[in-house]
């Protein structure tokens, strides 16, 4: 879990590799509205505490 995450002011990088293509973003509030998941390609990768208002095109990918 990422805690602490202010939309105003943080973002969110995620690593991968550029041989395999950029994995398709997904992000999904949590049911309280206190967060959000995302997952790369459906895999779960993150849980960030208070990106409820976080979509797919602030996730930040950076090939390696």
């Amino acid at each position: 879990m990422i805690m602490g995450f202010d939309p105003a002011t943080d973002t969110v990088e995620l690593d991968c590799y550029a041989a395999e293509g950029l994995p398709k973003v997904s992000v999904t509030d949590f049911p309280d509205g206190a967060g959000a998941e995302i997952r790369l390609n459906g895999s779960l990768v993150a849980n960030i505490e208070g990106a409820a208002v976080l979509r797919p095109e602030n996730v930040i990918l950076v090939a390696l």
